[in-house]
Order: structure tokens, then sequence, then C-alpha cells
């Protein structure tokens, strides 16, 4: 597992598959687009919105956010990681970088 330190926080980040409505008519279609595709790696970069997975422990946010709390970040920022032994791919942002928490 990856563990934050610091300001960070950690997130698994939203594909663009899932988010963009022409790729979601594509994968209905059996369409599959590989995500080691450029394009796709560029896209999946510009995408702003996560689930929280750790907290580092100096974040400033006080309790307006948790782990699990889905919330927007700042596009572009942050690092891509992905974790070695389960493959899961993350995203480590600056806790200043996260914008806002979404409630359901």
């Amino acid at each position: 597992m990856i563990e934050p330190i610091g300001y960070r926080v950690l997130l698994t980040f939203e594909d663009i598959t899932d988010l963009d409505p022409d790729f979601r008519r594509a994968k209905k279609a059996g369409i599959v687009m590989p995500q080691e595709h450029e394009d796709m790696q560029r896209r999946n970069a510009g995408i702003d919105r996560g689930t929280v997975v750790a907290l580092g422990p100096s974040c400033d946010f006080g309790t307006k956010v948790k782990v699990g709390d889905r919330v927007g970040f700042a596009k572009h920022s942050g690092k891509l990681l992905e974790d070695e032994h389960t493959k899961v791919k993350y995203v480590m942002v600056n806790d200043e970088d996260v914008l806002y928490v979404q409630r359901s």
C-alpha cells in the first residue's frame, strides 16, 4: 500500500472511459481503447475527480475531507503512481490542490 507523507493526499482517479459520453457509448458497443495509447494517457491525466484513499498526517482539512470522499482536484496536478503489488493506479496531490468535496 502506498502511504502519503506530509500534506499529501492519495486518490484513485476516475477513468475517462467512464466519464466521457462518447467513450461510454463505445464501451457499450464493445469497443475498447487500449489504456497504453498515448491519447488515453493524456486524457486520463486531465481527469480532475477522484476518491480519497489516504491522507498524510499533516493535511490541513480538519473534518472536511476524509477517506472515501469523492473530491475534485486541480487539473494536471499531482503525480501518477502505481502500486507495484496490486497494480492499482493512483494520483498523489498536495492538500491545497483538493478543490471541493462532492457530497451525495
